[in-house]
């Protein structure tokens, strides 16, 4: 279980005059500090009671407060380490490894010979510039969490959004002005319709695709994909995308 997703999740489904909903905005604020907090001391830093973190923690799915801190270190020490696969104790026969890690430079290459620096840039600063930031992705992604976590880290409101939802649950919960990230879905004339919905709250749409388009259209600001990668369903190309927009953020964060 990722304690910070799924606290991110139960934000995004409690209602705004939720009590709870509050006391999750408050943890996440605070998120750094949790692994090193006894359940006074964080409920203290959040203006909420012990007995609520300790609820809180219950809601997430854990027996006490001590799980949910434990797993919440976890998160944060994945995010921090960025690995990209951890392999334990186990053991791997070199041959199939090696392979293995051919097909991967052989995608990231295909990936940077279609996707600008300019173009990662340009969706790094949108991010930079955004105080409100929405997720649309039907993909569980490793990268796709820790670029999340790296945004509430930095101070910005995350909100991520459940891709069985409804079109109109989309358009709902997205305020005006944020800045919509849609990662991976195909395009198709309903999502047309969405992108509309969309912009016309007076966002900033941003489309993270596996499904090459000749140009970007007139209903997203902007959009990354890459060649044949229609035919590549393994989703290297997502995190290769999302690897290089979080490094840009970061490096764009420093600066200013």
């Amino acid at each position: 279980m990722h304690a910070i997703n799924e606290l991110i999740l139960l934000y995004n489904e409690l209602e705004d005059d939720d009590f709870y909903k509050n006391a999750a905005a408050q943890v996440l604020k605070n998120l750094e500090q949790v692994p090193f907090l006894s359940t006074y001391e964080l409920a203290d830093l959040c203006y909420v009671s012990p007995a609520t973190i300790l609820r809180l923690s219950r809601k997430l799915g854990y027996d006490s407060y001590g799980d949910f801190k434990l797993s919440v270190g976890m998160d944060l020490k994945e995010v921090q380490d960025n690995i990209l696969f951890s392999y334990g104790e186990l053991e791997w026969d070199h041959q199939y490894m090696s392979r293995g890690l051919d097909y991967i430079e052989d995608t990231f290459k295909r990936i940077r010979e279609d996707v600008s620096d300019d173009v990662v840039l340009a969706a790094a600063k949108a991010f930079l510039k955004a105080d409100q930031i929405c997720f649309i992705t039907a993909v569980g992604s490793s990268f796709l969490r820790n670029f999340q976590m790296r945004l509430i880290l930095s101070g910005k409101d995350v909100c991520v959004l459940k891709s069985e939802k409804t079109q109109e649950d989309y358009t709902v919960h997205v305020k005006p002005g944020t800045l919509v990230c849609v990662v991976e879905m195909m395009y198709s004339h309903k999502f047309d319709i969405l992108l509309e919905k969309l912009r016309s709250k007076g966002g900033f749409v941003v489309y993270i695709s596996n499904h090459f388009l000749e140009q970007c259209p007139d209903n997203m600001d902007l959009y990354i994909g890459f060649h044949g990668s229609a035919f590549r369903r393994d989703g290297l190309g997502i995190e290769a995308i999302l690897a290089a927009i979080s490094v840009a953020y970061t490096h764009e964060r420093t600066l200013k």
